[in-house]
């Protein structure tokens, strides 16, 4: 069977199966696309990054960086 969402997958299975958390590749390929440095925007200040990725024209609330 074929699930179309993590949720469902749970429901089903009890567990998250290929829905694992790829936040993290999410955000690569969003950046690398933007042109943006992944490394870099990892290790800088925190309101530099949001407005780098502001300027990419990407929401940097959809990122998370802990």
């Amino acid at each position: 069977m074929l699930c179309t969402s993590r949720e469902e997958h749970e429901a089903l299975f009890g567990d998250a199966g290929d829905f694992e958390d790829d936040a993290k590749d999410d955000f690569e390929i969003d950046a690398m696309a933007a042109g943006l440095d992944v490394d870099e925007l990892e290790l800088m200040d925190p309101d530099d990054r949001a407005e780098a990725l502001e300027e990419a024209g990407l929401d940097p609330d959809d990122y998370d960086f802990d």
